[in-house]
């Protein structure tokens, strides 16, 4: 085995031993990005929920600013809710 330009080789048939990134389906989510949004609801609130609405995001934010348990407690909630909606 020997490495091109970050693709690994098989010398016998120049064939790639492993999928690259451009095989990969772009469909699939990454399994790191829960983990971070996680850990994003408990340091800061609104940056976990950044893929929802504007008037979500500011709710999570004033809420936030109210007291760090209310804002996370939203961030906690609607990660949960895109969760179950993710698996119906």
């Amino acid at each position: 085995m020997l490495t091109i330009r970050g693709t690994l080789i098989d010398r016998r048939d120049n064939r790639p031993a492993v999928t690259t990134a451009h095989e990969r389906s772009p469909f699939k989510p990454e399994p790191n990005m829960d983990i971070r949004r996680w850990i994003l609801a408990f340091i800061l609130p609104p940056a976990a929920i950044m893929n929802k609405e504007a008037g979500t995001i500011m709710l999570t934010g004033i809420l936030t600013l109210m007291g760090w348990i209310p804002g996370v407690a939203a961030a906690v909630i609607m990660l949960l809710q895109e969760k179950m909606q993710a698996k119906a």
